[in-house]
Formats: structure tokens, sequence, C-alpha cells
């Protein structure tokens, strides 16, 4: 059995937690039988970077496709339009960060000295689209990639 999951046959005992707490337990009971919803986007881009090897030197920059995708998750839809986040309005945004990515150097922009690791990306993209957005909008994390099967996330600490 999970840890404040039901299991057929459990009893209200079963879902006291470790502090003696049942209502910590119930909540993460309710959150897993309510559901979480998430939608994505994605967009790509062309930039150069460098990364900071373990000498202190940069490796010699060099081009990527990147791949974006950007995840919003909410415990309820918008009343209203029965949606996480609109797709189009997130799509917009997204791409928008991209844009000012496009064919640029990764180094001057993301992380100055720093060397332009794709956590470092992720990161700078995320921060970027929070603030596109007017806060977030539920933006749960954001995921590069530089290189096939290779990802780097990044998620926004909760305010």
């Amino acid at each position: 059995m999970l840890r404040g999951v039901p299991s057929p046959g459990s009893s209200k005992s079963d879902f006291i937690g470790a502090g003696g707490g049942l209502c910590n337990s119930l909540v993460g009971v309710y959150n897993v039988l309510m559901g979480i919803y998430e939608v994505s986007v994605e967009c790509h881009f062309t930039a150069s970077h460098a990364v900071r090897l373990p000498d202190g030197t940069f490796e010699a920059p060099h081009k990527h496709g990147w791949n974006v995708i950007a995840a919003f998750r909410s415990e309820r839809l918008d009343p209203v339009t029965g949606v996480v986040v609109d797709f189009q309005i997130a799509q917009k945004a997204l791409a928008a960060v991209a844009a000012e990515l496009e064919d640029k150097d990764l180094n001057a922009l993301v992380a100055a000295g720093s060397g332009a690791s794709a956590e470092r990306v992720a990161e700078f993209l995320a921060r970027a689209l929070m603030r596109r957005l007017g806060g977030g909008a539920g933006l749960h994390h954001l995921a590069v990639s530089e290189a096939e099967e290779c990802w780097a996330t990044w998620y926004p600490q909760s305010p």
C-alpha cells in the first residue's frame, strides 16, 4: 500500500501518518483520487553554447537545435474555459521567449561567465516564460534537450 493511498480492505487507521496526522494523510488521498491536470507546449530554437569543464576551461562553442517543453499543472480547470492554461497563449509566450535566443550565444545571455549548461538554459527559459505569462500561469516545469534522449528540467519553487 502506498502511504496515504487507500487499498481494498484498508481501514481508517491505515491512513494515520507517521506524525499521527489523519488529516495530512487524507489530503494525500484526496489529491490521488481527484487527480492533477497537466498540459504542455513545445517549441524549438537553434543557439550555441559552451559548458565550463571541471578544470575551469570551456569546451569549444558549438550549436544545437534545442527542444523545449513547458508543462502546466493544476488540480482544477478554469470554471469558464475548462482548461488549465490556454494552449495558444502558452505556445505564443514560449515561442516568443525562444525567439529571443534564436541563433544567439547562450553563454552571453543565460549565464555570463558560468557556462550555459542545459540546466541553466532550462531555468533561464522558465523564468522568462513565467515573466511573460505574468506569474507563471501554473508552470510546473520546463525541460530542454540539446541532444537526442538528453533532457534537463527546471521546477519553479512553490510560492
